[in-house]
């Protein structure tokens, strides 16, 4: 495999992991809502807190990821445009013959 094709395929192993770790929490957090609280020391209430937690960062990931993305492809058109509309205007530029 190319060295693209294996980044590419471990990216694809890092969305799935992460897409099913989200699901899960919500799935637990789903089925220990009406749990018998035992008080202040109740693990199922700290692990629900847990995976809310989780899913906040998880959330905060996604949408880092996103901006970053955006900024990224936003910075190479600017990069781009730069270059063709700031760029000085010389005769050689325009490859005008200058006789004298």
């Amino acid at each position: 495999m190319t060295n693209s094709l294996q980044k590419r395929f471990w990216l694809i192993v890092l969305t799935a992991c992460l897409t099913v770790i989200a699901i899960f929490a919500e799935f637990f957090i789903c089925t220990h809502l009406d749990h018998d609280c035992v008080g202040d020391a109740c693990s199922i209430c700290l692990q629900i807190e847990v995976a809310q937690h989780l899913l906040e960062k998880l959330g905060r990931l996604g949408a880092m990821a996103l901006l970053a993305f955006a900024l990224g492809n936003y910075t190479k058109i600017l990069v781009k445009l730069s270059v063709v509309f700031c760029s000085s205007i010389t005769p050689v530029s325009l490859k005008i013959k200058i006789n004298t």
